[in-house]
């Protein structure tokens, strides 16, 4: 979950792209060697992947997938300082190419 959360951490807090946090995933993944776990909320939020997938058309796809990714993040509020500072250490140097 952790490594799921940098990614919403990235797009949503830091203003990254989705390339650019799937660019930053490939370079997590292969220089950070174990992820902590959290306790997941009690309710992980209103806007669910069914949601996404009853989409009648493209634009209401990718306004769903925003939707959605900012209700998950918004469910794990209780770990966003904890993310935050995990994503930044393990970034380092690293920023995402322009």
């Amino acid at each position: 979950m952790a490594f799921a959360l940098n990614g919403l951490y990235l797009v949503f807090e830091r203003g990254f792209t989705g390339l650019q946090a799937r660019n930053a995933h490939g370079y997590l993944a292969d220089t950070v060697p174990s992820w902590p776990r959290f306790t997941p909320p009690d309710n992980a939020g209103k806007v669910t992947v069914f949601d996404v997938t009853m989409a009648s058309s493209m634009g209401e796809h990718i306004d769903l997938v925003q939707t959605w990714g900012r209700s998950v993040w918004a469910a794990w509020s209780h770990v966003h300082n904890e993310i935050a500072t995990m994503t930044d250490a393990q970034l380092g140097s690293w920023h995402p190419r322009s």
